[in-house]
């Protein structure tokens, strides 16, 4: 098995230390993320884009219309939706989707943590940056399992809310980037 860029672990560091690799390794000024199971459709992708840009925001996360999933993962989703928006604070439809479109200059403040892919669009705001939500295709699972479940994701995702809390309210926002190149 190839070492883990994110930590340098002959292992698998999840998902977080995937995307937080691919943000490092990223050249270009904005940077697309969707999920490797093919429910997300890649024909999203540019049609965020030009509306991030269009709309000159940093972020443009997806909301699955019509989720091919299950109704217990579909209710499971909107009540921890529910939860985790009530305890952050902040107002994300869908933080399981995985399909967005992100400046990658914004992505530097983004603290790396297990769980950080599903507080993107929270810690992006936290951080003073705009964030919209656009309606994206969801289709069935092309290949591999789900790795989340409701009873392996409970109790972290309770922590992982107060943890987002916290750092919201200590967030050093990016605006003090842009006074220091004045």
């Amino acid at each position: 098995m190839p070492a883990c860029a994110a930590c340098s672990t002959a292992s698998n560091c999840g998902q977080s230390a995937a995307v937080a690799s691919g943000f490092r390794a990223a050249r270009g000024e904005w940077v697309g993320t969707l999920d490797g199971d093919g429910q997300n459709d890649p024909a999203d992708l540019p049609a965020m884009l030009e509306q991030a840009v269009a709309e000159g925001v940093n972020c443009v996360t997806g909301v699955r219309r019509r989720r091919q999933d299950t109704f217990i993962r579909r209710v499971s989703s909107k009540i921890a939706n529910g939860y985790r928006n009530w305890i952050t604070g902040d107002q994300v439809s869908d933080s399981g989707c995985g399909i967005r479109v992100v400046r990658r200059a914004a992505l530097r403040e983004i603290p790396v943590f297990n769980g950080m892919h599903r507080f993107l669009p929270t810690l992006l705001r936290g951080q003073g940056f705009s964030v919209v939500e656009r309606a994206v295709n969801h289709r069935e699972r092309l290949r591999g399992a789900s790795k989340y479940g409701v009873h392996n994701r409970l109790w972290r995702g309770i922590r992982d809310c107060f943890g987002i809390r916290w750092y919201l309210s200590r967030a050093v926002r990016s605006e003090r980037i842009a006074a220091q190149e004045k």
